[in-house]
């Protein structure tokens, strides 16, 4: 009995020890290393072999983008959006990612008698560990066989705040497929001052490559990459800034009650209610009240998130028991589309959100927006449009700090107001720069770009 008891005990040490050296070998620069060897070995053999295309509808060649989601964000909907509204409309198009069944509606309506817009599923394809990494770079390798050009999203997925580990294997896969020879960009992406160190040195091999292009999508980023000495980059704008705002749907469309003429949108992040556990619902419930109270304003409540892990509906739902009165609330039921996103954001006098997107979407449209900021990265959005955005941290209290900014006559109005005259030279100066993260790519609209 005794020894049983021993010998499971030392089991358990052992798989405690192993997960332990396991987690130190991803989070070091031997992990760097391992991925960027066996990733460009098995692109390079890959892209030897002769066979069928396993991907692709015809045989002329194609651009690739890359977007490393497992979908249900919104977000990621629209830099596709933007990605696909910015290239050639007679360029065919193949969409990478870990399920492109999420994004099957936009890849259709994207297709034409003059381009097919393709999707090729790698389920784990960027957050994969050490062994499964092998399948998964070997048929991106076979998809991107005759690629012309090959843009990755980068967005908030590169800087290692989430993942190191992913972030080093997304770097990889960058690295590798510049040995092919073919333009090959990351795309507006955010970079933190908290950026693990091997994530650094991965970044930093990659910006020597020659056809590697490095889009830094906000001044904060800019400046931090600038101070680590990684060079070439150039500084744009987020993609979503690009996106074709003739997208808008009718309002109509959306399975809500009637929109009412006089509305703001907010939007409850399920990823600050897990974050803040139940602390998050009473900061929304009274921000809402005091929305319909003090500024005399309809609130529409739109998820832009919905994923098992992390649900902007089911958030929502929560919030939506707590408020006082529910005739001046109008709850969206499902995770909104872009096209349904632009809508909305147009006609509001502003919009609070826990998500990114859904803020520069309203941007985009000349809305002010005040972002509760997770991870950092909206600051530099704020230096970039000073004035329409305004980022508060997510935390107690978060609530009554919206409030005293909402309650400001500057911002609570809409962008046409004279007191925010600035705000169309800002949305045009954000557009322009959100182009040049397309101008890598031969078919790209905006080939004026260049990399400081």
């Amino acid at each position: 009995m005794r020894i049983r008891r021993v010998t499971r005990m030392s089991a358990k040490n052992l798989v405690s020890i192993a997960r332990t050296r396991l987690a130190r070998f991803y989070d070091s620069d031997y992990y760097v290393n391992y991925c960027f060897t066996i990733d460009a070995v098995i692109l390079a053999a890959a892209s030897r072999l002769v066979g069928a295309r396993p991907v692709t509808c015809r045989e002329r060649p194609y651009s690739v983008v890359v977007l490393f989601s497992a979908g249900g964000n919104t977000g990621d909907e629209a830099m596709l959006c933007a990605f696909l509204d910015n290239l050639s409309t007679t360029q065919d198009v193949l969409l990478i990612c870990q399920d492109a069944s999420r994004f099957a509606g936009i890849t259709d309506s994207a297709s034409s008698e003059s381009r097919i817009v393709v999707g090729y599923s790698i389920p784990g394809f960027g957050v994969s560990g050490a062994i499964s990494r092998l399948v998964h770079t070997y048929r991106f390798a076979r998809a991107v066989k005759h690629a012309t050009d090959i843009g990755v999203v980068g967005a908030d997925m590169v800087d290692g705040i989430y993942s190191p580990s992913g972030s080093v294997s997304r770097l990889s896969i960058l690295n590798a497929s510049a040995r092919r020879g073919v333009p090959v960009a990351l795309l507006g992406f955010s970079w933190s001052s908290g950026a693990p160190k091997n994530v650094t040195k991965a970044l930093r091999r990659v910006s020597n490559m020659s056809n590697v292009n490095l889009y830094v999508r906000d001044p904060a980023s800019y400046s931090r990459l600038q101070s680590l000495d990684i060079y070439p980059i150039c500084r744009v704008a987020d993609m979503a800034f690009s996106i074709d705002v003739g997208r808008a749907a009718s309002i109509s469309t959306l399975s809500c009650d009637a929109i009412p003429r006089n509305y703001c949108i907010v939007n409850v992040s399920g990823l600050i209610g897990a974050r803040m556990g139940g602390g998050a619902v009473p900061e929304y419930s009274n921000l809402v009240n005091t929305i319909i109270e003090s500024l005399d304003i309809d609130v529409v409540l739109v998820p832009h998130v919905d994923r098992q892990w992390d649900s902007d509906v089911a958030a929502q739902l929560e919030v939506a028991s707590h408020l006082v009165d529910e005739r001046r609330i109008q709850l969206v039921d499902r995770r909104v589309s872009v096209a349904d996103a632009l809508a909305l954001v147009r006609s509001s006098r502003f919009v609070v959100t826990g998500r990114m997107h859904l803020g520069i979407l309203a941007l985009r449209c000349g809305v002010p927006a005040i972002i509760l900021s997770t991870q950092g990265k909206v600051e530099g959005l704020e230096e970039l449009m000073p004035g329409l955005v305004r980022s508060v941290r997510p935390e107690v209290g978060f609530g009554a700090k919206v409030a005293e900014v909402l309650l400001q006559p500057a911002f609570h109005h809409h962008a046409s107001d004279p007191r925010i005259a600035d705000s169309s030279a800002l949305v045009d100066a954000a557009e322009g720069a959100a182009r040049r993260n397309f101008s890598y790519s031969i078919v790209g609209n905006s080939l004026s770009g260049s990399v400081v």
